[in-house]
């Protein structure tokens, strides 16, 4: 009787993964961060509080409201469940660290472009993971980044 030798296998590092799959995890790294930088470029004017659309006044209120007095309110008039929670106690948590204001509002749309440009790459990694094939993480990233979400 034959016995199979045991193998056992080592982890893979930069050093020992394949070229082609070093490559497709730099290409989504490059799409990540072009992502992340178109998101900041497109951000007409970081410090005009005053030009903001109809949800983000109510949003960053709701997330002032919510700091300050304690009263979970989207339209101002007592507490309401009009939104979700989730993105105004995300306002709320940014502006307790970085104040409200055009300092606060400026450090949430930094942050926000900077998790567009992590969805990217994060695309990639489950698209890798999930398939076994870098090109599919490939595709999916791709697919991500020209989705955008502007």
């Amino acid at each position: 009787m034959s016995r199979k030798s045991e193998r056992t296998t080592e982890p893979e590092t930069l050093e020992t993964k394949p070229f082609s799959s070093r490559l497709s995890a730099w290409i989504a790294l490059l799409l990540s961060v072009a992502a992340a930088g178109y998101a900041l470029w497109i951000v007409p004017d970081w410090n005009a509080v005053g030009a903001l659309s109809f949800d983000e006044e109510n949003y960053i209120a709701t997330a002032e409201r919510l700091l300050t007095e304690h009263v979970f309110s989207f339209w101002g008039d007592g507490p309401d469940a009009y939104v979700s929670p989730g993105y105004p106690m995300f306002l709320t948590v940014l502006f307790a660290v970085f104040g409200v204001g055009a300092r606060g509002v400026c450090a949430v749309r930094i942050i926000q472009c900077l998790m567009t440009g992590a969805t990217v790459f994060l695309t990639y990694r489950l698209g890798r993971t999930l398939t076994g094939r870098d090109g599919a993480g490939l595709i999916a990233a791709a697919l991500v980044f020209l989705n955008g979400g502007f």
